[in-house]
């Protein structure tokens, strides 16, 4: 295998992905190179392991079809909790600042978030990200593998693609439930 292509909805941890893939091969990590916000075409490369999000950039299923020809191996992820996703879009605008990688607590989600107009706009993004992930899927034949699954069975589908899990840990989350006691 020369290269690998996540394609992610955005909150599935891709990133995590990203790293337990490429280090197991010792690939070339690439993150998102592909959105109009760093304007750089993806590099396809061997030995190189890239991630996009879906609808990132363009919601032309062609496009995605087209990069899916490209790569040795193709992984489509996305998740099943739809509201804990949405949390985590959501915390990411609003609590993060758009820093991807920086942890959030869920206590820190206002009570009413469904309510508000940001959740609302968050929620229609996420609604069409996830329509494009499941056309792709049925038009490629690429099964979609579920960040839940994939986490808890610390495995893909695709029983070929070795992971380093390390980068499967808990201190790994961006998401934080419980409260900590100091002793």
């Amino acid at each position: 295998m020369k290269n690998i292509l996540i394609i992610a909805e955005p909150r599935c941890g891709s990133s995590n992905l990203l790293y337990a893939i490429s280090t197991a091969y010792g690939y070339t990590a690439q993150y998102e190179r592909d959105s109009n916000k760093i304007k750089k075409n993806l590099k396809i490369e061997n030995n190189t392991v890239a991630k996009i999000q879906i609808g990132h950039r363009t919601l032309d299923i062609n496009y995605y079809k087209d990069l899916v020809s490209k790569f040795d191996k193709t992984i489509l992820l996305a998740r099943r909790d739809y509201k804990k996703q949405c949390q985590a879009l959501w915390a990411l605008f609003n609590i993060n600042d758009n820093q991807w990688n920086e942890k959030w607590h869920v206590k820190d989600l206002p009570h009413n978030v469904e309510e508000l107009d940001s959740w609302k706009y968050v929620d229609t993004l996420l609604r069409e990200w996830k329509e494009l992930q499941i056309r792709l899927s049925k038009e490629t034949g690429i099964q979609i593998e579920y960040y839940e699954d994939v986490y808890s069975n610390k495995s893909l589908n695709d029983k070929s693609i070795k992971l380093n899990l390390k980068y499967f840990g808990k201190e790994f989350k961006l998401r934080h439930e419980q409260s900590q006691t100091i002793i």
